[in-house]
């Protein structure tokens, strides 16, 4: 018995020391709080804000030329809000965003723009069989 309690007190104490050792994450996810404080302190604009999240979204999906172009005009841009003109950030955290956008598009050969289509359905489609229109768990 002796044997083993001390072979799970050894297992517990291995496993919570791996654990510390990894420190799993970056480091803005472990300090959201001071990560969000700097970028609002470069420009505390929402607009840029909302752009700043829209364009880090398609990055993860664009191509990587167009993310390395996308992130480059978006840090140039706070720095242009730092120095006070906002209307010219804003515009270029925009065209930022169009780049990434387009690089979604090239990467999967489509324009995502969020319609809803609909889809035609074959006059196949609409007959339906008696046997069909029962309940699965019916199979008598």
């Amino acid at each position: 018995m002796k044997v083993l309690l001390t072979f799970f007190v050894l297992f517990c104490s291995v496993t919570l020391g791996f654990g510390q050792e990894q420190k799993a994450g970056n480091e803005a996810s472990r300090n959201t709080e001071e990560t969000f404080q700097k970028i609002i302190d470069q420009c505390d604009n929402t607009e840029i804000l909302v752009l700043r999240a829209k364009i880090r979204l398609e990055i993860s999906r664009a191509t990587e030329s167009a993310g390395k172009d996308a992130m480059g005009m978006l840090e140039s841009a706070y720095k242009v809000c730092g120095e006070g003109q906002v209307e010219k950030a804003v515009e270029m955290a925009k065209n930022a965003y169009e780049i990434a956008r387009q690089g979604v598009t090239d990467k999967f050969g489509q324009v995502g723009d969020n319609a809803v289509t609909e889809v035609q359905k074959n006059s196949e489609d609409k007959k339906i069989n008696k046997e069909e229109q029962k309940p699965w768990w019916k199979f008598w």
